[in-house]
């Protein structure tokens, strides 16, 4: 299983160690397959917010997405990279 891009480092990390999370009825099951940047940066679950879109995060939110990109690196191994 596969989840989040966290666009910071255009990292795809392999979270199939946590499918409790991010298998079908998991509490992060909406992030897996798709990148969730957007989501993580507004710590939202709302469907509006699964993007790839950071065009209009503020400072604050571009900090959290970079504390959970330091999260996934340390839990996950990383399998893919977006380039652009």
């Amino acid at each position: 299983m596969v989840a989040s891009c966290v666009k910071g480092g255009g990292h795809v990390y392999d979270v199939s160690i946590e499918k409790s999370f991010y298998s079908l009825g998991g509490p992060y099951a909406m992030f897996a397959g798709k990148d969730a940047s957007r989501a993580l940066a507004k710590m939202s679950k709302n469907d509006d917010d699964i993007s790839p879109s950071l065009d209009d995060l503020s400072d604050k939110e571009i900090d959290i997405l970079n504390d959970w990109e330091n999260k996934f690196q340390a839990k996950y191994p990383v399998v893919a990279r977006v380039l652009n």
